[in-house]
């Protein structure tokens, strides 16, 4: 569907069904079903519930993910993290945490805890997650070893800049 849909508008359309599907997309990787109808529609609810065909249904696609991680993709990210190429294949293709070694740049500024959007060097998603550092603590601790980051910063030292269980890949 996404070939058909322009996300510019046009004279015909103001742009709304691009961020329908980008919704859909949203429901249906989190494990949840959708329908997109047209709102004005009588009775749109019950009918729907009763069993009517109205609109478009989007099926949920995989396993249901944890409510964190749906959390974390529906959050906007507060800052974003700049990988090398060797950090975005261990997050983005074998499923590990985000070490510090492999930051090479740090984009906002943000809290711990705060959502973070990870990129590789060409500025593509890679994923998001929950930063276990402020943008001022990573920066003093990226490029650097574990061992490096607990000299650093001590009782406050991480392994991990974000652990996997706290990753949504994009």
């Amino acid at each position: 569907m996404r070939a058909l849909v322009r996300e510019e508008k046009s004279s015909l359309g103001k742009g709304g069904m691009n961020s329908k599907l980008e919704a859909a997309r949203l429901v249906t990787e989190s494990g949840e079903a959708m329908v997109v109808a047209h709102g004005r529609t009588e009775n749109l609810l019950p009918r729907l519930l009763d069993g009517d065909e109205l609109g478009s249904l989007f099926l949920p696609g995989g396993k249901r993910r944890p409510s964190r991680v749906r959390w974390i993709g529906s959050a906007r990210p507060a800052g974003s993290v700049v990988v090398d190429d060797g950090a975005a294949v261990a997050v983005g293709e074998k499923n590990k945490s985000l070490l510090p070694a492999g930051v090479v740049q740090v984009d906002g500024e943000f809290d711990r805890g705060d959502v973070v959007a990870i990129t590789n060097a060409g500025g593509m998603a890679v994923a998001r997650g929950l930063s276990n550092y402020s943008s001022a603590d990573l920066r003093r601790i990226m490029g650097k070893k574990s061992s490096e980051v607990k000299t650093l910063l001590h009782e406050a030292a991480y392994d991990e800049v974000v652990h996997r269980d706290n990753l949504l890949l994009e």
